[in-house]
């Protein structure tokens, strides 16, 4: 509560009131409906499988084992969802997503931020769009979303990657007032396992760069996923390939 009292008057302080009652009107309404959906998917879940994951648990994962972006899927259904159908085929390689280059750009390459894409896909956006991450030019992008990058890069530098779930998540750096930003990185698991990056790319960037592992909440799961947990806690052999794959950790310690 705290943190959402900080944010609060951070809004207030730098927008104005009536933006900030708006933006808090949203934060609250989609808040309220991403909890009811996360609840209503754990229960649904219980009636329909045998081995359905808490929908709100985490699990921690080497960045280096995911290599791709899904869209398909909406996290305003909750956590914990079960989805058949070929959304998990709808991914993009990571490294090829100009903000995820533009971070390397800077943090590997060490260049200004005027000579990244990610500075350029900003530009870009800002010729069809009224804002990017909440900022009307150009200049206010640097000032504000890229400063705020540079300081988050370094508090993960120095202080280490700080899960959302634990005691010590106050101290996190928060850009945006929104319910995302007390989950930690989301992702969806493919049918066959594969880890697929969800939202949160500019945190699993640096934690990739600084090669960190990070704790991640499931957003989707593919239902042949599904039916290999369910399998796996009816007893049957865990295959070789899968024995030490994170979202079995629950299902093979039981």
């Amino acid at each position: 509560m705290l943190r959402e009292a900080k944010a609060f008057l951070n809004e207030l302080r730098t927008k104005g009131v009536v933006p900030t009652v708006k933006i808090t009107f949203e934060y609250l309404k989609d808040s309220f409906k991403f909890q009811i959906n996360t609840r209503i998917n754990k229960y649904k879940n219980k009636i329909i499988y045998d081995a359905p994951a808490n929908p709100t648990s985490v699990i921690t994962v080497d960045t280096d084992n995911i290599s791709l972006f899904v869209g398909g899927i909406s996290d305003k259904k909750g956590l914990g969802q079960i989805k058949s159908g070929d959304w998990d085929t709808n991914t993009d390689l990571i490294d090829d997503v100009p903000g995820v280059k533009g971070l390397r750009q800077r943090f590997v390459e060490n260049k200004r931020w005027e000579e990244t894409l990610y500075y350029q896909n900003a530009k870009e956006e800002l010729i069809n769009k009224e804002a990017v991450r909440g900022c009307r030019t150009i200049e206010d992008f640097v000032e504000e979303r890229c400063d705020f990058v540079d300081r988050l890069y370094t508090d993960i530098q120095t202080n280490g990657y700080i899960p959302e779930t634990s005691e010590k998540s106050k101290m996190n750096m928060k850009y945006e007032y929104h319910y995302r930003s007390n989950l930690e990185i989301l992702v969806a698991i493919s049918r066959s396992g594969d880890i697929l990056l969800y939202d949160g790319r500019t945190r699993f960037t640096i934690a990739d760069i600084l090669d960190l592992t990070i704790p991640v909440q499931v957003v989707c799961r593919h239902t042949e996923w599904q039916k290999i947990r369910d399998r796996i806690h009816n007893g049957a052999e865990v295959p070789e390939d899968l024995r030490n794959h994170p979202d079995l950790a629950d299902i093979i310690n039981e």
